[in-house]
């Protein structure tokens, strides 16, 4: 989860200059250039034909090995995580993330860092967009590639 708050950090610097359509227009392309090098680059995942053994998420001596017990768990993370932006807005932080949303030029103006915050923002989000997703992988059963396909990996679910 770290990484991606770190990714998103990294990843946001060059897309700061960039508003409205071309900002959804490089976010996409940020994704495909990140999910072709993961899936094609052989010392990062092992390549198209790799597999990948993941074992079931444990919160201390608990294995969650159904889905009611990922449910509560995941439910005790998204109140924390409600909270926590419920707090992050209250703070000076927040306020400097509102400033910037409604008149970003009004916020340079009264000494608001926007690169800091924009980029503070793209790190948050990306914490937030990775959480549920290395969740989910962490309780999905371990994938699984086809060999029959040489290009286009199929992903069976056991």
């Amino acid at each position: 989860m770290p990484h991606g708050c770190a990714g998103g950090g990294r990843g946001g610097i060059p897309s700061l200059r960039i508003k409205g359509l071309y900002l959804a227009i490089a976010t996409l392309a940020g994704q495909l250039i990140i999910e072709w090098t993961i899936n094609h680059v052989t010392f990062i995942s092992g390549g198209v034909q790799a597999s990948i053994e993941v074992a079931r998420p444990r919160v201390g001596p608990m294995v969650l090995s159904t889905q009611r017990d990922m449910y509560y768990f995941l439910l005790v993370f998204v109140g924390l995580a409600i909270a926590g932006t419920l707090n992050l807005m209250r703070s000076r932080i927040g306020r400097a993330f509102i400033a910037i949303r409604d008149h970003d030029i009004a916020a340079e103006l009264i000494g608001i860092n926007i690169f800091r915050y924009k980029l503070l923002a793209f790190a948050i989000s990306s914490f937030y967009a990775g959480s549920p997703g290395s969740c989910t992988r962490t309780f999905s059963a371990s994938p699984t590639t086809s060999s029959s396909r040489s290009r286009s990996p199929s992903t069976t679910w056991p």
